[in-house]
């Protein structure tokens, strides 16, 4: 059986995990959009390098 400190660290590494994978998901999620914006910026100027840039 675990005892109750080491029951409460698993716990609380489980929900660092969790918090991690949260941010790296925002983070990605935040990148995502900005590149979005940016590739349709470079549609809207008709700037097919960039979007090729952007868009390989």
């Amino acid at each position: 059986m675990v005892d109750r400190s080491t029951g409460d660290m698993l716990l609380n590494n489980k929900e660092k995990d969790e918090l991690e994978f949260q941010k790296v998901f925002l983070e990605t999620e935040k990148e995502m959009k900005l590149l979005d914006q940016q590739l349709n910026r470079a549609y809207l100027d008709k700037d097919t390098d960039k979007v090729h840039e952007l868009y390989p």
